[in-house]
């Protein structure tokens, strides 16, 4: 249980500049450092955000110390972090207690809290050199193994062949103890810089980057590709496709003669990566689509809801954010799309779409999964062929948009 602080004490009376989003929790350590230094009975430290409340109307954080052990409670109130509403760049800080705040401690504290501010102003930002990898994974209906044929320079990032195939768990849709399901994949290997006061920010940066990178490749290639491993500093020898990992023989993959397709990157996606943050509504609808490709095998009514949405964020683009959403969606067919019969054929999806969004009503096998028994060829129910006849529809229909759009960036 934490006590309900009373008492409040105002620090400097207005906000102390430091990047609510950046910076902060840089600060809190620098902080935390200051105090230890003012007293070794300091052992550790919580953070735990409190709402609003009667003597508190705000959203704040509550920083408070923890003492050695078998050493008596340190007597130092709470500090009350409170970002300010106005400005990214400050925050207010107050003390808080149970009982009266002495000059004693708001001198500690406001000491600890100049020393940290200087040492966060003193900081340089760093240049961290990453690197991840991406791989392919498997989708419906089949899949066609893709490899990347040659080194490439995207936006900033540098992608290259992982040179030999990757076997890794799969999703299986009979899961049984002792059993997997495997995915084989030609990983890319992907280099990257990032900038931040120390790694955990500046790999915001970087998963940032590489997840768009990923979105990216999966449109390009109309295939499926996820992380496979987080970007990390680089260390002192490149990365490399493991031959072997926890519980997964790989170097029998690279015995196996798997078939692929060796792909380039088309000449338009290295200028979609550096202009696509400048576009709200292509990424949006790259980001939906690229969740659609993830949820197909489990989710397949929840994918083509992705890939409706998708189409409706180019249709965004064109008709505004006040326009219906169903007339967006429309307009988003149209982009790729001539007749208006086969325009009204698509939009016909948009019915299960909704009835899965308001309706709470599945159209694929979601309920049937585990199911081991094969469709019926010649009586197949709607539900064996939602994924042929609904969402793979879509999922051409919603990439052949985002393509158009993405080489037009």
């Amino acid at each position: 249980m934490h006590e309900e602080l009373t008492v409040y004490h105002d620090l400097f009376g207005n906000a102390l500049a430091v990047d609510y989003a950046k910076e902060a929790e840089h600060w809190v350590e620098f902080v935390v450092s200051a105090l230890k230094e003012q007293d070794p009975l300091i052992n550790g430290h919580s953070m735990r955000g409190a709402e609003p409340s009667d003597t508190l109307p705000y959203w704040h954080w509550r920083l408070a110390f923890n003492p050695a052990n078998e050493q008596p409670a340190i007597d130092l109130p709470n500090l009350i972090i409170i970002p300010d509403g106005n400005n990214p760049s400050g925050i207010y800080l107050l003390l808080g207690a149970t009982g009266d705040i002495t000059a004693e401690q708001i001198a500690t504290w406001t000491k600890a809290i100049n020393e940290a501010t200087v040492k966060l102003k003193e900081e340089e930002t760093q240049t961290f050199v990453w690197e991840a990898v991406i791989g392919q994974i498997r989708e419906v209906g089949g899949q066609q193994h893709y490899s990347l044929k040659s080194k490439a320079e995207i936006g900033g990032l540098t992608v290259r062949s992982g040179r030999i195939p990757y076997m890794s768990h799969d999703e299986s849709t009979t899961p049984r103890f002792n059993s997997s399901a495997f995915n084989f994949s030609f990983p890319i290997i992907v280099e990257g810089t990032a900038t931040g006061l120390d790694w955990q920010e500046a790999s915001k940066q970087a998963s940032r980057d590489l997840n768009k990178l990923v979105g990216l490749i999966s449109v390009a290639w109309q295939s499926t590709w996820k992380i496979l491993h987080s970007p990390g500093p680089q260390g002192t020898t490149p990365i490399k496709i493991p031959t072997g990992s926890i519980g997964m023989p790989n170097s029998h993959a690279r015995h196996m003669q798997i078939p692929r397709k060796r792909k380039t990157v088309p000449n338009w996606l290295p200028a979609a990566f550096s202009n696509i943050d400048n576009d709200e509504a292509v990424l949006d609808a790259l980001n939906m689509y690229h969740e659609g490709l993830l949820m197909e095998l489990e989710h397949p009514s929840f994918a083509l809801l992705a890939y409706v949405a998708s189409i409706e964020a180019i249709g965004r683009k064109l008709l505004g954010k006040k326009a219906p959403n169903k007339k967006r969606f429309i307009a988003g067919l149209k982009t790729v799309i001539r007749t208006k019969k086969k325009v009204d054929e698509v939009a016909a999806t948009y019915s299960p779409r909704s009835s899965t969004a308001h309706e709470a009503k599945l159209h694929g096998n979601e309920n049937l999964f585990g199911y081991v028994a094969m469709p019926s060829v010649f009586n197949p129910a709607p539900s064996d062929m939602f994924w042929l006849t609904h969402m793979r529809r879509l999922r051409h229909v919603s990439c052949k948009a985002l393509t158009k759009q993405l080489k037009g960036l």
